[in-house]
């Protein structure tokens, strides 16, 4: 029985790396494993502003954290500055492991424009933190959060194609996503 369930998900892992390598053209003659590691850029940036700031700075207001810093000399903004840093300290460091993988997996070549892609990252950084701070301020609970997360990131993450081609889905999803 654990054979045929194995099974089951190794065919399932070759179908779905069957999508990366397909010759169909997606973009502009570009393959889907052309900006398939930037999507997962994007998506790194996702999780990290949903579950790196918005369910540990819940967490924070949950067991009374926060509450405590108000008796100290550490300004609100202090706060939010350092989860910020330390937001974008966690995304470079996957996100150079994820080029890395790029690199040597997909052939993936450094862009012509490497300034304005840095650039492009940090306004994506600094868009996409405060909806984080969002969730936590609708969510009262860690749990909350994380449902809230985890709801707006797999909407986000397979409604915009980064995780698989739109030109895989069915004829319905194709024509509900942008």
């Amino acid at each position: 029985m654990v054979e045929d369930y194995s099974h089951k998900i190794i065919k399932l892992f070759y179908k779905s790396c069957a999508v990366f390598t397909k010759k169909e053209p997606v973009l502009i003659k570009l393959y889907f494993k052309s900006y398939n590691i930037p999507s997962w850029i994007a998506v790194n940036i996702l999780t990290t502003a949903f579950f790196g700031i918005g369910t540990v700075m819940a967490n924070y207001r949950e067991k009374g954290i926060l509450r405590r810093y108000q008796v100290t000399t550490v300004r609100p903004w202090m706060v939010l500055t350092a989860q910020t840093v330390q937001g974008t300290f966690i995304f470079t460091i996957s996100a150079v492991i994820i080029l890395i993988f790029g690199f040597l997996i997909f052939d993936l070549h450094v862009p012509k424009y490497l300034g304005s892609t840095l650039l492009e990252i940090l306004l994506s950084l600094a868009a996409f933190f405060p909806f984080g701070l969002l969730i936590n301020s609708i969510a009262k609970t860690v749990r909350t959060a994380s449902a809230i997360s985890s709801l707006a990131l797999n909407l986000m993450i397979f409604l915009s194609g980064a995780t698989f081609p739109k030109w895989s889905y069915h004829s319905l999803a194709r024509s509900r996503c942008p």
